[in-house]
């Protein structure tokens, strides 16, 4: 059986006109099998409001329509025979667009393939619009094909097959392909003959829009529950006089708790992780401190183990607001609080998965602030509790602390599984800490090793869930980083090469979200790194123009998210740096202007993380050799010493940071340079060997770039055994030796 839908004449309102001359925009051309997906194509478009901008717009299909409706079905009219009915006649040649809903069902059925047959004998394929909801296109497997048979050639006006047809085969909603929201978009825009990004901006505007209000939709249910919990609650005490009247206030209250439960859940979680999505931070603060006063107003001790971790995840996710603010200080003293918090609350429960779970959490944001702080002895001491709590709740099968929910990966509902999640977390968060200002690759790439082994697996078996690949994506990124500071360049490049792929994955399906978007760009910036160890300077230029542009996208959707700007400062000034090595002078002025304005605004916020600090140094190592190359060699000078003085009024937690060695290093060499330019040897010699005695009294592994650094001191010194040596050290880990900068 198979059955249609046609969509009548549009008409202007408050006008006669139509908006072409067919009686029906479209025909969908469906199998029985496929009538459910027919019925949603058919209520998304009769509820499909077109933007006002585009209404009225002149299109190769003329105007654009007011709505895509009313809508005309004709299922129940048709009679069961096979053959086509005069009806069906009419409405195939009175459509304008016809739209085939294409699956295997679809692909075998005779009367779809007739009313392709018959509609391209009136209309040029350009008026069909493919749409892909089961199967495979171009199937080996003719059980799998999806496109029917007639989609796939032209037809002369007598029927007779006339070759084949390349158009009209877009979309496909597949969760593996464009999704059902994409799908709908590009059939869409097909029918009304506008460009596909039109409507997909407008759509998400509208999706941000409903969210900010359902939000606060929310909050307001929040409130009222709250006052009526609160009513209920005093009601009861109240009545312990009265038995019966206290039971009915009493059961009414715990509904109500029950209600107020569900709800925080719900805004902590999916409406948190919508709004962080796209980068809503006011909505963000409002939400989190809204239920922060609901349970200010709840004593603490009566609160059971679920309210507890409502409470505590709400003040976890204040922190994490403030610190993506710039407010790191606050941030700090909000986690300590509730740490305090959560250890009371695992002290009286410690077989409890809510317990040991926001136990295991608070412990990651303050090791992690702690980690970014540059307070590493406190931030190993962290994790490694972590870690410890994590794999005992394993070892003892405590239940997990949620249930199940579309949001959150298959792995909640499984204990064992739940807490290997939590363990590859916690072995990631110690890689990228060992293999970064622990100068220590060789336990980094252990940890490493073991958390990517894991999340594999859960991935595999998450049916494709989002978080699962985002979390496998970062085990990927830190394995790789021990990689590259163990000079393995070739095992960094395959973990990078991963970490891509999943988010290249993963933006091609929600192109607007900005944390995605946000990981892509750095996942761009770990390949940059590599070919710029390697040597390969025109594709390091070119990811760094595509790394910036996307960050300038990001900070102008959000200028208070200060991780988005100084996260675009940082890679303005690689740009630069390297625009500056290749000869690119107006470049690398041009995003040494653009890094400065951004690194000054994110420090004037928030000077506590030692990375931006660390990107502002840079900036003025750089401005210094533009300086120098200017002519304006006093000046350098000055600035390279005010450097110095700056390094040494860092803390020591600072300077065994990521970067800090080669980067002091290489003030000492420039230094040293433009002094010998000037013919003062002897102050030039004692620079090489500040960096000699840096970096070879540096504990742990130095990276590749600060070997390079200790072999072009050594070669200044005239120790060319040993720069040699290092330079064929540095070759076998496949890095390009790096000549000394441009100079004037």
């Amino acid at each position: 059986m198979h059955d249609t839908i046609t969509i009548q004449r549009l008409e202007w309102r408050g006008s006669n006109k139509s908006v072409s001359n067919f009686k029906y925009k479209a025909f969908i051309s469906y199998s029985h099998a496929d009538s459910a997906r027919a019925e949603w194509l058919l209520k998304s478009l009769e509820a499909y409001k077109i933007p006002s901008n585009l209404i009225g717009r002149a299109t190769e299909h003329g105007p654009v329509p007011e709505r895509l409706a009313p809508i005309f079905r004709d299922r129940d009219e048709l009679p069961a025979a096979g053959r086509m009915t005069e009806r069906l006649f009419d409405a195939l040649h009175s459509s304008e667009f016809m739209i085939v809903l294409c699956s295997p069902k679809a692909a075998q059925s005779k009367l779809v393939n007739r009313e392709i047959a018959e509609f391209k004998s009136k209309r040029d394929d350009g008026h069909i619009l493919g749409l892909i909801v089961d199967g495979i296109p171009f199937s080996d497997d003719p059980s799998r094909e999806c496109f029917p048979d007639a989609l796939l050639h032209n037809f002369h006006t007598d029927g007779v097959k006339a070759g084949l047809s390349a158009e009209g085969l877009a979309a496909d909603i597949r969760p593996e392909a464009d999704g059902k929201r994409m799908g709908l978009m590009k059939i869409i825009a097909g029918m009304l003959g506008v460009g596909l990004n039109d409507l997909v901006q407008r759509d998400e505007k509208r999706r941000q829009q409903r969210l900010a209000i359902g939000s606060l939709a929310a909050m307001a249910s929040l409130l009222v529950m709250g006052g009526l919990t609160f009513n209920a609650i005093d009601a009861r005490e109240a009545a312990e006089q009265a038995a019966q009247t206290a039971q009915a206030k009493s059961t009414e209250a715990e509904q109500r708790l029950v209600e107020n439960e569900q709800l925080t859940h719900f805004m902590m979680n999916n409406v948190y992780e919508e709004l962080l999505a796209i980068g809503s931070l006011d909505s963000l603060e409002v939400i989190t401190n809204e239920i922060l006063a609901y349970y200010q107003k709840r004593d603490i001790a009566s609160l059971n183990e679920k309210q507890m971790t409502s409470l505590t995840g709400a003040r976890l996710r204040l922190g994490q607001m403030l610190d993506r603010r710039g407010d790191s200080e606050r941030a700090e003293r909000i986690f300590e609080e509730t740490l305090k918090l959560s250890r009371g609350f695992y002290a009286r429960q410690p077989e409890s998965g809510f317990a040991m779970h926001r136990l295991s959490t608070n412990l990651f944001f303050t090791g992690y602030l702690a980690d970014r702080q540059g307070r590493l002895d406190r931030a190993e001491t962290d994790y490694r509790e972590r870690l410890k709590l994590v794999r005992s709740a394993m070892d003892m099968r405590i239940k997990p602390p949620f249930v199940r929910a579309d949001w959150k990966p298959h792995w909640q509902d499984n204990p064992q599984v739940f807490w290997q999640e939590k363990i590859a977390d916690s072995e990631a968060t110690l890689t990228r800490l060992m293999a970064g200002p622990r100068r220590k690759p060789e336990q980094a790439i252990r940890y490493g090793k073991s958390s990517v082994a894991m999340r594999e697996l859960l991935a595999a078996r998450s049916n494709d869930n989002k978080q699962a690949f985002i979390n496998l994506g970062s085990s990927y990124q830190y394995l790789g980083d021990a990689y590259l500071r163990a000079g393995m360049l070739a095992e960094a490049r395959e973990n990078y090469t991963k970490r891509l792929a999943i988010f290249e994955t993963l933006i091609s399906k929600e192109p607007n979200n900005y944390r995605v978007q946000r990981r892509l760009f750095l996942s761009w910036a770990n390949m940059a790194k590599l070919h710029a160890v390697r040597g390969n300077i025109s594709p390091t230029l070119t990811l760094y123009e595509k790394i910036t542009a996307g960050f300038d996208l990001l900070v102008a959707k959000d200028p208070k998210n200060t991780l988005w700007l100084s996260d675009s400062a940082q890679t303005y000034t690689h740009y630069g740096e390297l625009a500056f090595r290749t000869g690119q002078i107006s470049v690398a002025k041009a995003a040494a202007k653009k890094a400065r304005s951004q690194i000054d605004v994110s420090l004037a916020r928030d000077n506590t993380r030692p990375g931006r600090r660390l990107t502002s140094h840079r900036l003025k190592l750089l401005e210094a050799r533009l300086s120098h190359l200017n002519g304006e060699s006093d000046l350098a000078r000055s600035n390279l010493r005010n450097l110095i003085v700056a390094y040494s009024d860092e803390s020591d937690a600072f300077k065994i940071g990521n970067g800090v060695l080669s980067h002091i290093s290489e003030i000492y060499l420039l230094l040293g340079d433009i002094i010998a330019d000037d013919r003062s040897g002897v102050s030039a010699r004692k620079h090489g060997e500040a960096v000699v005695e840096i970096l070879t009294s540096a504990l742990g592994t130095i990276s590749l770039k600060a070997k390079n650094n200790l072999a072009r001191a050594y070669r200044g010194l005239g120790q060319m055994e040993k720069s040699e040596a290092l330079v064929a050290e540095l070759e076998e880990a496949g890095f390009s030796y790096d000549t000394p900068p441009l100079k004037r």
